[in-house]
């Protein structure tokens, strides 16, 4: 990304204060910042129920709304609103981000707006009422919607004078050869959902963003997250299982890359100010190592050194390894970098890519201008060589395009909003065989002024042979629908999430001879049960158990 500037704000053990790194074009500052975190204010979140009928995975139930329970939305499809930019342009390209140039720097339109200089805005000094900082970390150019002409991501980064930076990929395009803003998809701060890397590729924008068990310092994980351009605004449609993830920092004092369970790859990255790092990680005796580097430059050496024989290896070429025990990988380069180097590290054959490949499909629609009510519906589109994979695709679009029928009656004709209400659907695609499919969607609603949120999955699978939705009676016994509901509520009861017995809920919520979840879903190890917001109940929260394939026995279908 030529024109990808990146702020990385890295918060070193054992020294006060923040370490700021940045490109070697054009330089952005940041804030010196301590103290407690000032994070924007949010509009607030509320919901009605939403229930999808005849649905082949997703069984309606009867809801009951809980006036005292009130959250803030984590994604929100508002109204875009597009700062003035007079100046007519021929490509995007031409466009300067990180001059002169105008952005919302809240969480939404009722934000104040700034122009940017070298990448950033300060507005005040810390301590200042109404106190921020807002820089533009990375830009990145390519037809977002196939329609011949480019469109830009901007990742920019919002800090209220405590420790959290806030982290957005930010979508524009050219109508007109006018600048227009095409939607806002927010993540998190620093190492709890902050962006690592954005970026265009065959149409659809990618980005990396981080995750933790070390504290909003540190990231040690990582997935990249999906995201589409529809006909009115970006949407995050899916994202890959997260893997481990390491820097080669300096000033790093545990240098371990420890596999996250399941997986058997993770991401290495040296920044562009680091000359060399190691890093070690441990591994049994003719397991496979490679070294694939993913981006940036080229190192100038690499060596591996097993810690208990004391042999050395050199070079990305696979190395069969000798021992079991401690391995040090060491990587050093011999000339100054302008962009940071990354790598995967790879055991045996890593993780394995599903045999079908699938790409995300959006359809969004603006139900009312004012107040702003609006739908975003994101689905997989699946290829692959079985004779039922069109009609399959069809049957899931039909699906999927269903499911806010329902939210849109609601809001237009029973409880129409005082101010901008959305509902957003992404999915999960959780089990992908040369045959079988299944997708997980899970849903957010917000409708003003009501103030609690419905959070919910839905399901569906897909039999790409035969071109159809499997139905729940095909993948478990129904005739023994009664001992599925105990097995999978006794497992939910261990979650400490049941406001009575199994045997109460048993008896007086559910009905014999009928599901009591609201979605079924298809996992690698087992079946998800899952249940929307009062499913369980008046008042009772989302909820999803999963169910190994060794407990249900016979209850599923092989």
């Amino acid at each position: 990304m030529p024109l990808a500037r990146r702020l990385v704000v890295c918060l070193a053990l054992g020294i006060a204060g923040l370490l700021v790194g940045c490109s070697n074009d054009v330089s952005i500052e940041a804030p010196d910042v301590a103290g407690s975190t000032v994070e924007p204010t949010r509009a607030p979140a509320s919901t009605n129920n939403v229930s999808a009928e005849d649905v082949d995975t997703t069984v309606d139930v009867g809801a009951v709304e809980d006036p005292m329970v009130t959250a803030v939305p984590e994604r929100s499809n508002t109204q875009q609103s597009t700062p003035e930019h007079d100046q007519i342009y021929a490509s995007i390209r031409d466009v300067d981000f990180m001059n002169e140039f105008s952005y919302h720097t809240g969480f939404d339109l009722e934000s104040s707006m700034s122009t940017v200089t070298d990448g950033s805005f300060e507005n005040g000094q810390i301590g200042d009422v109404g106190y921020y900082w807002f820089g533009v970390t990375d830009v990145d150019f390519g037809d977002l919607n196939n329609d011949g002409a480019d469109e830009a991501i901007v990742t920019t980064s919002w800090n209220g004078g405590g420790s959290g930076y806030f982290d957005s990929v930010r979508a524009f395009r050219l109508i007109d050869g006018e600048v227009q803003a095409a939607g806002t998809v927010l993540f998190g701060d620093r190492a709890d959902g902050g962006v690592f890397d954005a970026r265009i590729e065959d149409g659809v924008a990618y980005v990396w963003s981080f995750s933790t068990t070390l504290g909003a310092c540190c990231p040690s994980e990582i997935r990249r997250n999906t995201l589409v351009l529809g006909e009115y605004w970006l949407a995050q449609a899916d994202a890959t299982p997260t893997q481990a993830w390491i820097s080669l920092d300096s000033y790093r004092t545990d240098r371990e890359l420890k596999f996250l369970p399941g997986t058997s790859s993770a991401m290495v990255v040296m920044y562009e100010w680091e000359n060399q790092g190691a890093f070690t990680f441990d591994a049994a005796q003719g397991q496979r190592l490679t070294l694939a580097h993913t981006g940036g430059p080229a190192a100038a050496t690499i060596s591996v050194t097993s810690l208990v024989t004391g042999q050395v290896f050199s070079g990305l070429a696979d190395v069969v390894l000798p021992a079991d025990g401690l391995y040090e990988v060491t990587i050093a380069f011999d000339a100054e970098r302008d962009t940071n180097t990354t790598f995967d590290v790879i055991i045996d054959d890593g993780d394995l890519a599903p045999p079908i490949s699938w790409l995300p499909a959006v359809e969004q629609h603006v139900v009312t201008e004012e107040p702003y009510v609006s739908t975003s519906l994101v689905w997989p589109v699946f290829s692959s060589d079985q004779p039922g994979t069109a009609a399959a695709n069809d049957a899931l679009a039909s699906f999927v395009l269903g499911l806010d029928d329902s939210w849109i009656e609601d809001v237009t004709e029973f409880s129409t909003p005082l101010d901008d209400s959305s509902y957003d659907i992404q999915y999960e695609v959780t089990v992908a065989t040369a045959e079988i499919v299944a997708v997980r969607f899970d849903f957010y609603d917000y409708v003003c002024c009501r103030p609690y949120p419905n959070y919910g999955p839905i399901s569906a699978v897909l039999d790409l042979e035969a071109g159809r939705l499997l139905p729940v009676n095909e993948i478990v016994d129904m005739n023994r629908i009664d001992e599925i509901n105990r097995l999978w509520i006794t497992e939910l009861d261990k979650q400490q999430l049941l406001a009575d017995t199994v045997d109460a809920l048993l008896t007086d919520v559910f009905v014999s001879g009928q599901p009591g979840f609201d979605s079924l879903t298809l996992l690698p190890h087992g079946v998800e049960f899952g249940t929307m917001r009062n499913g369980l109940g008046g008042g009772s929260p989302g909820t999803l158990t999963v169910v190994g394939y060794d407990q249900l026995g016979s209850l599923v279908n092989p």
